[in-house]
């Protein structure tokens, strides 16, 4: 009898996960794209029993020290001249509803600036952890938003494009609008948000010109690669 009753229950439970996915596909014009990710989050972990993440509860330990192969990988030769870091945290750890926050950068000078070639390389990371409190209830969740907005805004100006296999999720695009062109790239880890920049500037004919977008897309996924790898 309870065996019956087990089963009974386990196929009850299986049509209601299949009805609750094909309406989120039939609803698709109805329902905003967040609050279609936040269902389509918690039919996928109530159908398949898997138990939340957990909510990352403090900053990584290192903004771009780890990752030296990396930067001496995008800068070329003028990772052995002049270098500049710089490193600013502020709210390092959460504070009631306040995110936890840190930023730095690297900033590579030629210390000919006669030769043309590379003359400037400028690499930024910025942090953003959500903390779990009264405020943010769903860390993850609103981090979640947060980041689609952010991908949201790029679109207006720029092509965006998916990332993959880094963190659990990331887009890349070019800037040309900002004081400063160059690439962008945003990872979402949990409730964590990265920003990355990486610009530069060329020397040709006796003047600065901004680097080869194609170039500093490569070099801004390849940081995003090892910052990933190091969470």
């Amino acid at each position: 009898m309870n065996s019956h009753r087990s089963a009974s229950h386990s196929d009850e439970f299986e049509e209601k996960c299949k009805s609750m996915q094909i309406m989120d596909v039939r609803n698709l014009h109805k329902i905003g794209s967040r609050l279609l990710l936040a269902l389509i989050s918690v039919t996928l972990t109530a159908c398949t029993g898997e138990q939340a993440v957990n909510a990352r509860d403090q900053l990584p330990s290192s903004c771009l020290n780890d990752i030296e192969i990396a930067i001496s990988n995008t800068t070329g030769d003028l990772y052995n001249q002049e270098r500049h870091n710089s490193e600013h945290s502020e709210d390092s750890e959460p504070q009631d509803d306040r995110p936890a926050t840190m930023q730095c950068s690297a900033n590579f000078l030629a210390t000919n600036t006669k030769i043309e070639g590379p003359s400037r390389r400028f690499i930024q990371a910025r942090y953003l952890m959500l903390p779990e409190s009264d405020l943010f209830r769903e860390p993850i969740l609103h981090a979640t938003t947060m980041y689609s907005d952010q991908v949201e805004e790029a679109e207006i100006s720029s092509t965006v494009r998916k990332l993959h296999y880094v963190a659990d999720e990331a887009h890349y695009w070019h800037d040309e609008e900002g004081p400063f062109p160059g690439a962008r790239v945003i990872i979402r880890d949990r409730n964590l948000l990265i920003n990355i920049s990486f610009s530069g500037e060329d020397r040709s004919a006796d003047q600065e010109v901004p680097m080869s977008p194609i170039e500093a897309q490569e070099s801004a996924q390849t940081i995003a690669k090892a910052i990933a790898e190091t969470l």
